[in-house]
């Protein structure tokens, strides 16, 4: 497996074992104190310049890449590490830590950068992306889901299952029948039963991680599950495609995000004043039919209560 997106930090990754000499390390040190380099890793540094351009997700797989560089060629990177890897979207902060599994471990250890998980008696399947051993997608998927918090093990099953990458790669088809599967065949440990939930929850027609992040507030608000990707025929011909759809309370909700109007690649070749002038045609033709409709952004997304208090006044039945 290999992704066509090219991480221009890669060949700028300075290693301290590669220091012929002494005044090599000292020279790097004094980088270091001047703020000059960035230690990303133990033993691994990157320029500063090429540090502050770098995304979040960049970053973390920046750090993933240090924690390879420096560590045992054995290692397979697992959870939230192999997300990242295969560029799939993410709630809230990257973790401070890479996680990977070592073969070579009867037991976990963890220190202040790297939690390494045994990888148990079995041998653990993985693939390779950017150069680098990362747990298949369907296992991905399922540590995740195990492992961490409800919003964010959500965002990335709903991305799998519907194909797309932050990196707009196209991933391998995973389908729930794959994910059960994978969920029957690893040891039952702590977690299993909320990654059960997850995965049962979990749907590939959530159009956006946002979308993701609000399906999750409405169900911990304990609202009707919406849905997803209703069409409603237009005047002309086609369809209009709506986030979200309650039927019995003729409710469409829509999660209104800057990224729509302000990234070119979401916009189809339109500026952002003409996606909004069409954003606002479409409402007022399905308002004119009758229907509510709501709209709300990424603070009230993660809110379940604010959800839940902007859907009711809407119009929603609970």
């Amino acid at each position: 497996m290999k992704f066509a997106v090219t991480e221009a930090w890669r060949d700028e990754l300075l290693l301290a074992r590669d220091a012929r000499f002494p005044s090599e390390r000292v020279a790097m040190a004094a980088a270091v104190r001047k703020g000059e380099l960035i230690r990303i890793s133990r033993g691994a540094y990157l320029r500063r310049d090429l540090w502050r351009a770098l995304t979040p997700d960049a970053r973390y797989r920046a750090r993933i890449a240090a924690v390879a560089a420096t560590s045992s060629p054995e290692l397979i990177f697992g959870r939230e590490s192999a997300a990242a890897m295969w560029r799939l979207p993410w709630h809230g902060p990257w973790t401070a830590r890479v996680h990977a599994f070592d073969p070579t471990l009867l037991a976990g250890r963890t220190t202040k950068r790297v939690i390494r998980h045994a990888a148990g008696l079995r041998a653990l399947d993985f693939v390779v992306i950017d150069g680098l051993r990362v747990t298949p997608l369907a296992r991905t998927v399922v540590d995740v889901a195990a492992s961490s918090d409800r919003y964010a093990a959500v965002v990335v099953a709903d991305a799998a299952l519907s194909g797309r990458s932050t990196a707009g790669e196209v991933l391998p088809k995973v389908g729930h029948a794959d994910l059960r599967k994978q969920l029957s065949s690893i040891p039952q440990r702590h977690g299993s039963a909320r990654a059960r939930d997850v995965l049962e929850f979990a749907d590939g027609r959530s159009g956006s991680p946002w979308e993701s992040v609000s399906r999750v507030s409405i169900a911990v608000a304990g609202l009707p599950a919406p849905e997803l990707q209703k069409a409603f025929p237009k005047p002309g011909g086609g369809f209009w495609y709506v986030d979200f759809w309650w039927e019995e309370s003729n409710l469409i909700g829509e999660f209104d995000g800057k990224a729509k109007y302000l990234e070119a690649e979401l916009r189809g070749g339109l500026s952002a004043e003409e996606v909004l002038y069409e954003e606002k045609q479409r409402e007022d033709a399905l308002r004119a039919r009758g229907h509510r409709f709501s709209r709300w952004g990424s603070g009230v997304a993660a809110s379940p209560r604010a959800l839940a208090t902007l859907l009711l006044a809407a119009g929603l039945r609970p």
